[in-house]
């Protein structure tokens, strides 16, 4: 046998406490201690094969498609109730299942300005995990119009409590039965005794309100620009430092003349 068979034949060298592992696809000499922080080897040949499937699959996978409620029946009146003309884009989804079942890539293709689209997915996701805006608990809508009246609330010893209820057209907080009541909660509330009050709230026929603008009900504020911002503030700030400073100079200068 040769040198270079002998070096071939060889076998590695293994120090004690060590033993084979499959990491990656390639044997190597690991301390058995630390054997347990890396998994057996699989049919693939390789765990980083695995997690990339997996990886994969959950990327591919279709997003949720949640339902609907009274007051978001489709998507214009979703993208009306976000604010901040979001509306423009309804035309490029025309059912439901066509923009709740958007992937990235098509959104990215339907809304081609970046703050718009990060506004829309924020919504999105809002929505798919139940955060609702103002007055999402609507139930009666009828014609584009929702009616508030205030209920009164029997109490067992005292006189009760009133509280603004989402009643059918056509009816008041007197003609409602008990089965129909359907409380808002906060932040519609009663004004005075009798008239309900609230975010896009209106005075209606006698002591109710209504709703009928449904324009920016759910927009988020935004925030404004102190000093040029958070990454210009610094150097605005030392800008108008190093200016005041010349403006006291120079009238120093001007008085000493």
């Amino acid at each position: 046998m040769t040198g270079a068979e002998g070096i071939l034949t060889q076998q590695p060298f293994r120090p004690e406490g060590y033993a084979d592992r499959h990491v990656d696809g390639f044997i190597r000499n690991i301390p058995s201690s630390t054997s347990r922080m890396f998994p057996r080897p699989d049919e693939f040949g390789s765990t980083r094969f695995l997690k990339a499937a997996v990886d994969m699959a959950a990327r591919t996978e279709a997003p949720e498609i949640p339902n609907t409620l009274p007051i978001v029946p489709d998507v214009p009146t979703f993208l009306l109730i976000i604010g901040r003309g979001m509306k423009k884009y309804a035309e490029k989804f025309p059912t439901w299942d066509s923009f709740w079942g958007a992937t990235s890539e098509q959104l990215t293709a339907a809304i081609p300005l970046a703050k718009d689209r990060r506004y829309i997915q924020d919504w999105m996701r809002r929505y798919r995990n139940r955060e609702y805006g103002t007055a999402w608990n609507l139930k009666h809508i009828h014609e584009g119009q929702a009616i508030l009246a205030v209920y009164k609330v029997p109490g067992k010893k005292g006189p009760g409590s009133r509280v603004v209820v989402n009643v059918p057209a056509g009816k008041t907080g007197h003609t409602i039965t008990p089965e129909e009541v359907h409380v808002m909660g906060y932040p519609y509330r009663v004004k005075g005794s009798k008239i309900p009050c609230g975010p896009h709230a209106r005075a209606f026929k006698g002591h109710t309100a209504c709703i009928d603008s449904w324009d920016g009900l759910w927009e988020l504020p935004q925030g404004e620009k102190v000093d040029g911002g958070e990454r210009r503030r610094k150097e605005v700030r030392f800008l108008r430092r190093v200016a005041a400073r010349k403006a006291l100079r120079g009238a120093e200068e001007g008085a000493l003349y």
